[in-house]
């Protein structure tokens, strides 16, 4: 992957923006013709400085903040650097078994099923080996990371090769030995046109039958556990299973469900027919996917016709697609600082609807192009645990989020935008406000490569703490060496660097 070592290359330091009031001023600083993905509206024109502008306030879940976990990688939840890069993200909640790992997930064994005659698929491939071995995930162990990490679960129940009695004791016991029960979902991703699942749900009606037989069952048992179903956004080119899963889901079994789950996995807007290395120019596309997606996704039938239910996104990331016949082994962005800035702007634009009510990042421990954590067996990790790109961005996220209980979007003058894909245009500064009946918090992005200054006493009329992690968006950082960190106080102007996050907060 290309490096850029000098970083004047990326963080030009020309005319720096000021932010007056929260009003974008320095007008020709970023009309440089050297930059052509800043863009400017109405430059010319005189701007007074109106009060700052914050969005309706939302209320925001205790369990936003969550972490997809593949239990089948995790050797002991009494790893003490597991526990402690997990703490530093801060999430509110833990996804257990995991995601497809949980259709095959046998509870008393503590990992996947033994007996697999009944498959006609067989187990997926990524699950067929090593992963067989592990069995280091039983209530027990889970019990003990929960509370080392303070998190508490989100259960993804065996529906696939268990049964309602069976998931029904698992739920009981994990009661009895104090692990809450308040979140279910009904199984992961049925909607993929794959023989195990076609097996036992024939159709997505069948599935919805069949979810339905199980809330009512486990709310005789756990009448205020909150329950999701499986939802889906078809992806074009798939099969009509796919196209019509949500035909099936949203009358029946949203009746009885709280909520339903969606996964969400966009691309980078790059070529993926070209293997050439991720350069500058494409960093503004990348940056922009998040934005445009999210655009994308609000004219979405299957997104809009959810009424009066709760979404759950349990799984969420950035999804590169390889090149045709290309052996290529690292990915373009997947693992850089610029998949850092992606995570924690997609993590937010889902604040921007309130049916959101929870998020799970995919994934929590596994290789830094695509978990949180950067687990110590992965290839060419010098290290133990540690933070990805990725997760250094969303601790932050889950700092600012922490505690609060409503969440307001700063609304910046769309002033200076930034062109992505095909000249989408997306905000250079994007940020929110966390509030709680004894506190605010903040988290404001700078995606753009130039520096910018706020005037944060609009937000806080007392000083604040802050905490920056910035650096080369081209950069892949497995051991966070090259991203810089500043903290400080601040009362009036305060910095922020090109490609950066910041923290605000008491």
């Amino acid at each position: 992957m290309k490096r850029i070592d000098n970083k004047n290359n990326l963080y030009k330091t020309a005319s720096s923006l000021v932010v007056s009031g929260l009003i974008l001023l320095g007008i020709n600083a970023c009309q440089g013709e050297n930059n052509n993905n800043f863009i400017s509206q109405n430059s010319r024109q005189n701007v007074t400085n109106p009060a700052l502008s914050l969005a309706t306030q939302r209320p925001l879940s205790p369990k936003y903040m969550c972490f997809n976990v593949n239990s089948v990688r995790i050797e002991s939840w009494r790893d003490t650097d597991l526990v402690k890069n997990v703490s530093l993200l801060n999430p509110r909640m833990l996804r257990l078994p995991g995601g497809e790992v949980a259709n095959y997930w046998d509870w008393q064994r503590g990992g996947l099923i033994e007996d697999t005659s009944s498959l006609p698929g067989g187990l997926p491939q990524f699950l067929r080996y090593q992963a067989r071995k592990n069995t280091a995930s039983k209530l027990e162990d889970f019990k003990i990371g929960l509370e080392a990490t303070g998190t508490s679960p989100l259960f993804v129940l065996n529906m696939l090769t268990s049964d309602l009695k069976s998931q029904i004791q698992m739920l009981e016991k994990a009661e009895k030995i104090g692990i809450p029960v308040e979140y279910i979902e009904l199984g992961n991703e049925f909607y993929f046109n794959i023989k195990n699942y076609n097996t036992v749900f024939p159709t997505p009606r069948s599935y919805a039958e069949t979810a339905n037989q199980w809330i009512t069952a486990i709310k005789q048992k756990f009448p205020d556990v909150k329950t999701s179903v499986v939802g889906a956004i078809p992806i074009p080119q798939r099969s009509g299973r796919l196209q019509n899963w949500n035909k099936a889901i949203l009358g029946p079994v949203l009746q009885n469900a709280e909520a339903i789950t969606l996964h969400l996995y966009w691309e980078n807007g790059l070529n993926s027919s070209s293997s050439t290395p991720f350069t500058e120019v494409e960093i503004p596309i990348v940056l922009g996917e998040p934005f445009r997606n999210w655009q994308t996704l609000q004219t979405d039938p299957n997104f809009q016709n959810i009424q009066n239910k709760k979404i759950w996104i349990t799984e969420y990331n950035l999804r590169e697609t390889k090149p045709d016949n290309q052996n290529q082994e690292q990915p373009k962005v997947a693992g850089t600082w610029a998949h850092g800035l992606y995570s924690a702007a997609m993590s937010m634009v889902f604040l921007e609807d309130s049916r959101v009510e929870l998020i799970c990042n995919h994934l929590l421990a596994g290789h830094p192009h695509f978990a949180a954590v950067i687990d110590k067996k992965a290839p060419g990790i010098p290290r133990s645990f540690n933070l990805s790109a990725s997760g250094s961005a969303l601790r932050l996220l889950g700092d600012a989020t922490e505690e609060m209980t409503s969440a307001q979007k700063i609304n910046f003058p769309e002033k200076y935008l930034l062109k992505g894909k095909n000249n989408f245009e997306y905000p250079s500064l994007y940020g929110w406000l966390f509030s709680n009946a004894k506190s605010q918090k903040g988290i404001i992005l700078n995606l753009s490569p130039q520096p910018l200054k706020i005037d944060v006493t609009p937000l806080f009329t007392q000083p604040i703490n802050y905490e920056q992690i910035s650096g080369n968006p081209l950069t892949s950082n497995v051991n966070n060496d090259l991203l810089m960190n500043n903290k400080g106080t601040v009362s009036g102007a305060l910095s922020l660097p090109p490609y950066s996050i910041t923290k605000l907060s008491p």
